[in-house]
């Protein structure tokens, strides 16, 4: 019998999906690397979601066939040295593409109509009903760095209210219908009103966007990021706005999680802030967990996971012929 290492945070549903299959299943306590290396040393499994999977837990693992990791983010794995060991590892890419596309919109909208700052002043007592101008989003252009699952929800919500939307994503062997192609992300910059980050964290894309991509931006932009904190050097964000070099952003990520108490970031009224949450509604959290368990299930049965974060030439589990 295969034995499973499970987050405490998996939903009892995927927990009686892993029993139905046929495994032991056995509770993480802690995300200390230390506890869970001692842990996982005789698991065939790891349904992860919180913490950090390093090459050192790995090396710890000589049963593990398979990780199922319960977001479409890899960064907390290390996906290199586990295709080395023959480790799968899967994930639950395009599970929260729909909850990440609406909070992204509504991102955009809070900052059009400058509802934080509106609702603060109002709960005040006071009634800024001429005095801070908002915006209208339709006839305005957005540009998308990634088109992804997310990316796309992303350009088809924007054209549904009416704006123009410009994209980048070299990866993308088809743009949707109104979605113009941009060649590089700095020929996309400075014609947008909004731009958004829909790009995994890794080499090429950590800091992509920093003071020379805010140089380029119009004074009047905001930046939105649902993606990773890192894409953004945010020392570069706080001098953009201090400058004026872009009107505001809108954050659901940050670079330190959370942020520091003192993060100039926090304390702007030019930033909106949300917990780096756009995933996780009601219905795609118990999603993603699905898919990061069925990954598991499918390794571990002898099959090819349809969500593979890496492709092991020699795999630990062998696939079925």
């Amino acid at each position: 019998m295969y034995r499973v290492l499970v987050s405490p945070r998996t939903p009892a549903p995927v927990l009686d999906m892993l029993r139905d299959s046929g495994f032991e299943l056995k509770t993480q306590t802690s995300t200390d690397e230390e506890i869970t290396a001692r842990e996982i040393a005789d698991c065939d499994g790891f349904l992860m979601d919180e913490g950090t999977c390093t090459a050192r837990l790995l090396h710890s693992a000589p049963q593990l066939k398979v990780i199922g990791k319960e977001s479409s983010g890899l960064d907390s794995i290390d996906v290199a040295c586990a295709q080395k060991l023959g480790i799968w590892v899967t994930c639950a890419r395009g599970a929260n593409a729909r909850s990440v596309a609406e909070h992204t919109m509504a991102l955009i909208l809070a900052c059009a109509k400058n509802l934080v700052t509106m609702d603060h002043i109002t709960r005040a007592g006071g009634w800024p009903r001429r005095e801070r101008p908002t915006l209208d989003v339709y006839g305005s252009t957005l540009g998308i760095i990634g088109l992804g699952a997310i990316g796309k929800l992303v350009a088809r919500l924007a054209l549904a209210f009416g704006m123009h939307v410009l994209a980048y994503d070299p990866a993308a062997a088809e743009f949707p219908d109104g979605v113009r192609r941009a060649e590089t992300p700095d020929a996309l910059l400075p014609h947008c009103d909004y731009v958004s980050l829909h790009v995994p964290l890794n080499d090429h894309t950590y800091h992509m966007i920093g003071a020379r991509q805010f140089a380029l931006m119009k004074p009047t932009s905001f930046l939105i990021n649902c993606a990773r904190g890192a894409i953004v050097d945010e020392d570069a964000l706080v001098w953009a706005l201090e400058e004026k070099q872009i009107r505001g952003a809108a954050l659901d990520a940050f670079s330190v999680e959370p942020p520091e108490p003192d993060s100039p970031l926090l304390v702007r009224d030019d930033v909106i802030v949300s917990p780096h949450n756009a995933a996780f509604t009601e219905e795609t959290t118990l999603r993603m967990w699905e898919y990061a368990a069925q990954g598991i299930c499918e390794v571990l049965s002898g099959e090819l996971p349809r969500l593979p974060g890496n492709r092991p030439a020699h795999p630990r589990m062998p696939l079925r012929p």
